[in-house]
């Protein structure tokens, strides 16, 4: 049996609207590191990892440059499409190009958006047990609704209103995350398929699913959230002063 091999793609090509601003929010600042490096520091601290392929702005592209110099191996620096299903394309062809055709039938692609910066190395060491076995074609992290989460039929001529369908047992929902996996050689053929075909997906779970994959669903953790809001900074920081004041009292 082949040994299998993990890589990694970090999205981090995003516009950042919401966040208010016209900038890049993978570049905001957390206690004194970027968003993208704490990403990028998380996922190299993973000992199983192989290589990371950091997909970004073809603007920022001798930015990211510069930033890749620091962590080793390398990552592969690679231009963003349109959306982030365009992006994730471009670092698993780039990832393919890269690796020898045994290896590309053997390797495995943990998916993490660089917004999230504040999964635990814990969560990351879970998903990668998970993605390196040989059963495994596809899986994300998700966590338990706190809400009741309905479907919904949109009302015509009122943008704020909408016709209740259905309303499924709260028990069943998830609320899905990254970091998310998949092999190589599949994931590459969905999202090429997709791209020829026109389909479009929130996420890579929802394209493995629709490609007929088996989506594993691994416990996510609540503090990983996408830091998409200007409040959402404020939170973040807020997480990492924990953290950093319980790690300095455990050290003394």
């Amino acid at each position: 049996m082949s040994k299998l091999s993990l890589y990694a793609i970090v999205p981090a090509a995003g516009l950042g609207r919401r966040m208010g601003g016209d900038g890049n929010k993978a570049w905001l600042d957390l206690g004194g590191r970027s968003v993208l490096e704490r990403t990028l520091d998380l996922l190299y601290g993973e000992p199983r990892l192989a290589g990371l392929v950091l997909v970004g702005r073809p603007s920022e592209l001798e930015q990211l440059h510069s930033l890749a110099r620091h962590y080793a191996p390398e990552p592969l620096i690679v231009s963003g499409g349109e959306t982030r299903q365009d992006s994730v394309r471009h670092g698993l062809e780039a990832l393919a190009a890269a690796l020898a055709p045994r290896e590309r039938r053997t390797a495995r692609v943990l998916i993490h958006d660089a917004a999230r910066c504040l999964a635990t190395p814990e969560l990351i060491g879970r998903v990668a047990t998970a993605l390196l076995k040989e059963e495994t074609v596809a899986l994300t992290t998700a966590i338990p609704v706190t809400d009741t989460v309905a479907e919904v039929m949109e009302a015509a001529g009122a943008a704020d209103e909408a016709w209740l369908v259905s309303v499924p047992p709260r028990r069943l929902m998830r609320a899905i995350q990254t970091p998310q996996g998949l092999r190589l050689a599949e994931g590459l053929a969905w999202h090429q398929a997709a791209a020829r075909e026109g389909r479009s997906y929130t996420d890579d779970s929802a394209l493995a699913l629709a490609s007929g994959a088996r989506v594993l669903v691994i416990a996510g953790e609540a503090e990983n959230f996408k830091l998409t809001l200007p409040e959402d900074c404020e939170r973040a920081r807020g997480v990492l002063a924990r953290r950093e004041g319980r790690r300095d009292s455990t050290s003394l």
